[in-house]
């Protein structure tokens, strides 16, 4: 049987046409009363004993690609897709995300980040078996680049 390569020139499948939005254009009387619904909605659904919620956002792909390297471009599409994802009804509010991989974690144990171009980033791998790894992992955040990054970008979004 043929080994299957993922194929990093593919496109996010789930993401959505997006117009990215300056902080400025962004219409956030608009989005308090989308987000105040779908709080009312979503604790609605909370109360009751059963029952599905729906979660609709427009996922904006750039980000979730290299579009993170720049925090101030990943905050203009992820306006642009809260922007569009006003369009639609949801049971929860939808949020901005400080997005810079599942690797974020890692990276507080020691894995360095990768960016290749192009593509969303990726951690390298620190340890080859269970056994490898040292009992105790510690990181100060400070070593972490990524860590340091994130909070950043969270104060950035702010």
């Amino acid at each position: 049987m043929a080994t299957m390569k993922f194929d990093t020139a593919k496109k996010d499948a789930m993401a959505m046409p997006v117009v990215q939005t300056a902080a400025s254009a962004f219409d956030f009387v608009r989005y308090a009363a989308f987000a105040a619904e779908a709080d009312e909605r979503y604790a609605a659904f909370l109360a009751k004993p059963q029952g599905v919620a729906v979660w609709q956002r427009v996922r904006a792909g750039e980000v979730f690609r290299d579009g993170c390297r720049d925090r101030q471009e990943s905050l203009r599409w992820q306006l642009g897709a809260l922007a569009r994802t006003m369009d639609y009804l949801t049971d929860a509010p939808t949020y901005l995300e400080p997005w810079y991989g599942i690797g974020t974690t890692a990276a507080a144990f020691g894995a360095e980040y990768e960016w290749f171009p192009g593509q969303s980033p990726a951690v390298l791998p620190r340890y080859s078996t269970i056994g490898d790894v040292p009992q105790k992992l510690e990181r100060a955040v400070e070593l972490a680049p990524v860590l340091a990054s994130t909070l950043m970008t969270i104060e950035y979004f702010l």
